[in-house]
């Protein structure tokens, strides 16, 4: 797979997104590898702080945030979860040991609003995976109706979320949340071209019922073959003008 300088030779414009969830499971394995100074990495309590710094550091170098929280613990997410709860969570990844996944509620709800603070604070909008295609986990707690609490919470009026792969089973309520929340927007990349033929137009034709036209997104979710980025394309053109 080429670097990123190498697509600047191609397109004019290329950007990064940084992967909450990936990053923190990076730290966290060097963690373990001992690779940080002991003085600092310690204790289960500097380790979140650590994350978080992190994600401030790398805020002016990426387009983007993305989140795996909806196939990670779901989308009722804690919007006061406290630092000591994700202190648990965390002890609870630590003592699960390599290969490390983040798999504990209150962890990840800290480190998601936590990105999200950041997002919000630098204007980059926050990409929420919402499941699709993945089968290790509770498909109803992708639901994208759980965000109420946190769309409601008024410390992130500011903030941008991009639902995913047309929040599909959800796309109904995907296009209630875009119609009712200024902050919430649409992208129905993988979807297309990942269901069948019917499965890509209902869809589609689901997240346009409600939400705005300018709210709703395409991209081809493809990586590192031309043809999946083609066949993206193509499909799209096929729905879209049949």
């Amino acid at each position: 797979m080429v670097d990123i300088e190498w697509h600047k030779k191609v397109v004019p414009m290329v950007g990064r997104i940084l992967r909450v969830e990936h990053l923190a499971e990076k730290i966290l394995d060097k963690v373990l590898e001992e690779k940080y100074n002991r003085e600092i990495m310690q204790s289960a309590e500097a380790k979140p702080l650590y994350i978080s710094t992190t994600f401030l550091v790398m805020a002016n170098k990426v387009v983007a945030f993305k989140s795996m929280v909806a196939c990670r613990s779901g989308l009722a997410i804690n919007t006061e979860v406290t630092k000591k709860e994700a202190e648990e969570g965390l002890n609870d990844v630590l003592r699960a040991g390599n290969p490390l996944r983040i798999s504990n509620k209150s962890f990840i709800d800290y480190i998601f609003m936590h990105a999200l603070e950041v997002a919000q604070s630098y204007d980059l909008p926050m990409q929420i995976h919402m499941g699709f295609g993945d089968k290790d986990f509770d498909m109803m707690l992708a639901n994208p109706l759980y965000l109420h609490n946190l769309l409601e919470d008024k410390r992130f009026n500011d903030s941008r979320l991009v639902l995913l792969h047309a929040s599909y089973p959800f796309s109904k309520e995907a296009s209630h949340l875009a119609s009712a929340y200024p902050q919430v927007y649409l992208d129905f990349g993988f979807a297309i071209p990942k269901l069948s033929f019917h499965g890509m137009i209902s869809s589609v034709k689901e997240l346009l019922k409600l939400a705005p036209m300018n709210k709703v997104m395409f991209s081809t979710d493809a990586i590192a073959f031309a043809e999946a980025f083609y066949l993206g394309l193509a499909k799209l053109e096929l729905i879209l003008y049949p």
